[in-house]
């Protein structure tokens, strides 16, 4: 995952400048603003915040950027609290779900017209809480129904239009379970809000993740398979050195569990959906995945071309590119034998 600068004023400011809410601080983003340092009329200012977004787009696209986290869609309580890690940082567009919906909406068409889809974060949202996640464990068990509507608006809003969701660690469908290892804040996003795409969880490496399992030996790895099982596309982990064990428990997992194997399935053909690729054979898929395909078989589907310029075998050599792939005359090349041997294996 890599932060780059694009220049943007913080969220918070495009919220109260799309609502016509001038702080004398905001007049340092001088493009808000006219010549004479006024306040445009709010047409106007759709029009500049939309050109902030389009630049901001075009230099992720001239970075090579297939997909962002973003956007931001947590409401928050107010915008001026400094308990709050969002209101704090200056990170939502407001406490108005309907400019925070806005403002989303405004960005999504400026990442997809440079072809860059978008992941929104944070669900179940974590606006109204005073408990940063990176640190504990925070909770929304307070909130009144309309406040919780007013959470949950975004995402319900949004669903056609996002290429995925990032659910956090918060206490929102449960007193108990955070969101993003509990299957019912999943079950809710693919039927309460009837979401298709793909659903990840944010870095799993934190302090409401750590607290969850405070009694665990790796809690990183047990976690990662708890997410899954409750129903993550993906996972994000900080440390790379975690993935080996995470991988070793969920295919032991897929062995004994002929349920989370087949959900396993889809979740991967949801995932290269994601990345462009598009896969004609599922049944094939779910052989190669589970090592029931024989050597010649298996290679055979290994090498053939998917959609895009891209080869599966790219995915399954680490999707970089460093392992193997087809020169322009079709004919596979190796950089890698003794990556590229195991892989065929």
């Amino acid at each position: 995952m890599t932060r780059l600068e694009l220049g943007l004023p913080p969220a918070e400011v495009l919220g109260k400048y799309y609502e016509g809410k001038v702080e004398e601080s905001m007049k340092r983003y001088g493009s808000l603003f006219d010549a004479k340092g006024e306040l445009p009329v709010k047409e106007q200012r759709v029009v500049r915040i939309g050109q902030l977004f389009g630049t901001a787009a075009r230099v992720l696209k001239d970075s090579k950027v297939d997909y962002v986290f973003g956007p931001v869609l947590d409401v928050v309580k107010d915008v001026d609290a400094t308990d709050n890690l969002m209101s704090a940082h200056d990170r939502s567009y407001g406490s108005d779900a309907d400019t925070v919906i806005a403002l989303a909406q405004m960005y999504i068409e400026a990442m997809h017209g440079q072809q860059i889809k978008v992941i929104g974060k944070h669900y179940f949202g974590t606006g109204y809480t005073t408990v940063d996640p990176h640190k504990g464990l925070p909770t929304l068990g307070s909130l009144s129904v309309e406040e919780r509507e007013n959470v949950e608006k975004p995402f319900r809003a949004l669903a056609t239009q996002l290429d995925g969701i990032m659910v956090t660690h918060i206490l929102g469908h449960s007193s108990q379970i955070p969101d993003s290892v509990n299957s019912e804040a999943y079950r809710y996003i693919r039927e309460g809000l009837g979401y298709k795409g793909l659903v990840i969880t944010d870095d799993l490496d934190m302090g409401a993740i750590e607290e969850r399992y405070s009694d665990a030996k790796n809690w990183v790895v047990d976690a990662s398979l708890d997410a899954l099982v409750a129903g993550a596309d993906g996972i994000i982990i900080k440390y790379p050195e975690d993935v080996a064990q995470i991988k070793n428990v969920v295919m032991e997992k897929m062995k004994s569990d002929m349920a989370f194997r087949t959900a396993m399935k889809e979740r991967f053909l949801r995932l290269m959906k994601f990345k462009g690729l598009q896969i004609g054979e599922p049944v094939e898929v779910e052989k190669v995945l589970a090592g029931e395909t024989d050597t010649e078989k298996g290679i055979t589907w290994l090498k053939r071309r998917m959609g895009q310029g891209e080869y599966l075998l790219g995915v399954f050599a680490g999707e970089d590119g460093m392992v193997a792939g087809y020169n322009s005359n079709e004919k596979l090349y190796v950089k890698d034998q003794r990556k590229y041997d195991q892989l065929v294996a």
